[in-house]
């Protein structure tokens, strides 16, 4: 079980620099008002809004994802 806790994290991060986005010095990584806020089991997808919070959009805990063969990630949506 750890090991595909792993492997979805590591999935993640490649698809993540892949696709521009840059990682903050929390750990994070943001792309314009949207940030994936990395977690020790899962990942959350969120958004900055008018009042300067950040909101959660969507999450996936790291087992569930994967990438098809079009390069697009799946198991959490962006």
């Amino acid at each position: 079980m750890i090991k595909a806790k792993r492997n979805g994290r590591s999935i993640l991060f490649d698809w993540l620099f892949r696709n521009g986005w840059e990682k903050d010095r929390y750990g994070n990584f943001k792309k314009g008002n949207y940030r994936v806020k990395l977690q020790e089991n899962s990942a959350r997808y969120e958004f900055k809004n008018s009042l300067g919070k950040w909101q959660r959009l969507r999450s996936c805990y790291y087992s569930k994802l994967s990438i098809n063969e079009d390069g697009q990630l799946c198991g959490l949506t962006l």
